[in-house]
């Protein structure tokens, strides 16, 4: 009997050691100082390295997992990459189903930010350099889906609502992808626009 709970477990290791909700932020772990970690083409031993972190590297956003659960999916540049989830530790608590923060997120055509940090301000920013600061925001989570978010925040003469959901996002410009998608809707007076776009909680 021992045995075969030894091996129901290690076929769960994958599974239990990458439980957190993505997209997160992890941290190179188990790297000697004098080596680094690579980072693949393919979620595979033997795919190209790219390019590689320092074996103290932090901040690392991991936007999805590959099938088997062992090796995660990141931004490098202006594409994507895969490296192996044994060598990272996650830099929060896992299983967190709140919105992360902060955040921020994106669009273009025309080009657009939005910074959600963990004040009650929102800001909405445009390529020409002019913001609009939003107050009193707050998100909620959807009460019968896991992973949808709603964002309201308010100033003077506008209002901002925009909904998020986990789910694979892409900026339409690159090949990077993220693990959260936005649609943003702005209103002033009788006057309602909508934005598409992509969000990330990398620093």
């Amino acid at each position: 009997m021992k045995w075969i709970i030894v091996a129901v477990l290690t076929l769960l290791c994958p599974v239990m050691a990458t439980a957190q909700t993505l997209p997160a932020l992890y941290s190179v772990a188990g790297v000697d100082e004098d080596d680094v970690l690579n980072i693949r083409a393919e979620p595979r031993p033997s795919a190209f390295a790219i390019e590689s972190y320092a074996w103290d590297a932090r901040d690392i956003e991991v936007v999805a997992l590959d099938p088997t659960g062992k090796w995660g999916q990141i931004n490098i540049n202006e594409t994507t990459g895969w490296i192996a989830m044994n060598w990272l530790e996650p830099q929060f608590s896992a299983g967190n189903s709140l919105l992360p923060r902060p955040l921020v997120c994106f669009g273009n055509e025309p080009f657009w930010t939005l910074d959600i940090g963990n004040t009650p301000f929102a800001e909405l920013g445009w390529l020409d350099g002019v913001t609009i600061r939003f107050s009193g925001l707050y998100t909620i989570s959807s009460a019968s889906r896991t992973g949808r978010y709603m964002v309201i925040a308010e100033n003077t003469d506008k209002s901002l609502h925009a909904f998020v959901e986990r789910k694979a996002c892409n900026d339409g410009m690159s090949d990077r992808a993220y693990g959260l998608d936005m649609n943003l809707l702005i209103r002033n007076g009788d006057d309602t626009k909508y934005f598409a776009g992509c969000c990330s909680v990398a620093p």
